[in-house]
């Protein structure tokens, strides 16, 4: 590449030769894996096929698991392949040389976006180890990481950058904040804009405190158009993945993205960095996920395909901090009206109005249907707790549903409805057709829906709470209202 200067050290291009020629060899013995496994579990299915009438079936049985753990086999075969692979192409991409205190001399770590050993010797290290940190955080001198077992001092006495494609070594410089941010830019300049790429050779110091933050359950990260925020974010995820492998897998991680493009943008960087691909879900179907079975919507609408300026005011409306204050004001206020509970009586059972107000009360976290079912464990509780006599006591269903007939609304549609007409904004509600939202309405619908009935759990929510949820219903209702507010053609 006529961009770089010619390799001033004759000793990396020696190393790289090295680890090509174990590279290669591993590749060898990889696909010779490959191929094992692929004859056995053919020759399995052979015989299970050629003898079914045959075999009994206990010995069926012990076939089916042989085949199943040769598919196992063989699927982790062809991922170890497929890294080597991609190593032979790129093996690394830094070099550090660090001396722990009171060591005589330093050693060398190459860093890439594998590990990689032959024959028990490390040769390159994942970018997301421990020690791998240093080349991101630390300049030469005065170093140190933290490893499983506590917090290692040294000091860094060498760190360089290379540029390796198709196993040749395009540069190789000493590296320095400067460098890095050259380095930085050259790298920026040859990306194309088809597809979002790893950036693990050029992330920054303050990146990198981001991507490797432990500490925080919950971070929001903000920066101007094209600061890397996204990257940023799924080099976090793929650091994550590495750091927990333990309880944490590619199956427990959703991304939500505006749309397919946008999915479709960055949806090799995961796997570009050695993790399974992870699950990718559109604003609109998470609201599908929500909202099956309890009211239609219409899709997004282009605004300057649109022209009605009652519809772009209703938008624009929608989409700011004003409208967010009134819903949460009406959430706040909502307890106060939406249940007058009377007395309860069952048989010789009684429970006042009062008391279950104040049960009711008592649970204000949680939705407002949750409260009332968790209400009527408390009555079944009572009512077992009083029964001297050993009457018959109702159980928790049916009090529930005597208290679901104390609700002065009695679905999220009505309860929607109320909010515009308490607040004095009927005007800016408006259905698309019957039992169909403006797309404008439908992330405040979930937002109060959340309030009211409480959030669907589905394989992309079941791990999270139901506090983060309904933020991340918020979060999306406020992108889609300022995107929608950008475009806006009403003045």
């Amino acid at each position: 590449m006529s961009d770089y200067p010619a390799i001033p050290f004759p000793d990396e291009l020696v190393h790289l030769e090295q680890v090509s020629a174990r590279l290669s060899k591993a590749l060898q013995r990889a696909e010779a894996s490959v191929s094992r496994a692929d004859r056995e579990y053919t020759d399995t299915k052979k015989y299970m096929a050629d003898h079914r009438g045959e075999i009994d079936p206990h010995e069926m049985f012990q076939n089916e698991l042989l085949l199943k753990q040769t598919d196992r086999t063989g699927a982790f075969a062809v991922e170890m392949r497929d890294r080597i692979v991609k190593l032979k192409d790129s093996p690394y991409f830094a070099r550090i040389d660090f001396k722990e205190e009171e060591e005589e001399e330093g050693q060398p770590y190459y860093i890439g976006r594998f590990a990689f050993q032959y024959e028990n010797e490390p040769l390159i290290f994942d970018w997301r180890a421990p020690i791998s940190s240093m080349f991101y955080d630390c300049e030469v001198g005065e170093a140190g990481f933290l490893a499983p077992a506590g917090w290692t001092a040294g000091e860094l006495t060498r760190k360089r950058q290379f540029k390796i494609r198709n196993g040749i070594m395009e540069y190789a410089l000493e590296s320095s904040a400067n460098v890095q941010d050259d380095v930085l830019q050259r790298e920026l300049s040859h990306t194309s804009d088809e597809k979002m790429k790893s950036i693990i050779s050029t992330i920054q110091k303050e990146q990198n405190q981001i991507i490797r933050n432990e500490k925080e359950g919950t971070l929001i990260i903000q920066g101007v158009a094209g600061s890397g925020k996204t990257s940023i974010a799924l080099h976090r995820i793929a650091f994550l993945l590495y750091r927990f492998k333990d309880r944490l897998s590619a199956r427990n991680v959703t991304i939500l993205s505006p749309n397919k493009v946008f999915g479709d943008y960055i949806s090799g960087v995961i796997p570009e960095l050695g993790e399974e691909p992870i699950y990718e879900m559109s604003f609109e179907e998470l609201a599908d996920i929500q909202l099956e079975g309890v009211i239609g919507f219409e899709p997004d609408r282009d605004p300057f395909e649109i022209q009605d300026r009652a519809w772009g005011e209703r938008v624009r409306f929608k989409s700011t901090l004003d409208f967010v204050y009134l819903m949460d004001q009406y959430i706040e206020q909502m307890p106060e009206f939406i249940f007058v509970p009377t007395d309860y009586v069952y048989e010789g059972f009684r429970v006042t109005g009062e008391w279950i107000r104040e049960r009711f009360l008592a649970y204000g976290t949680c939705p407002v249907k949750k409260r009332l079912a968790m209400v009527a464990d408390d009555i079944h509780d009572r009512f077992e707790t009083d029964n001297i006599m050993e009457q018959e006591v109702p159980r928790p269903r049916v009090i529930l549903k005597q208290l679901n007939s104390m609700l002065a609304m009695k679905d999220t549609l009505a309860v929607y409805k109320d909010f515009y007409k308490r607040m004095g904004i009927a005007e800016q509600f408006v259905m698309a057709a019957r039992r169909t939202l403006e797309w404008a309405d439908v992330y405040p619908f979930l937002y109060l829906h959340a309030a009211f009935q409480g959030l669907k759990e589905s394989h992309i929510t079941r791990h999270i709470s139901a506090n983060l949820l309904t933020l991340t219903i918020y979060t999306v209702w406020r992108i889609c209202g300022q995107s929608m507010t950008r475009l806006s053609l009403w003045n």
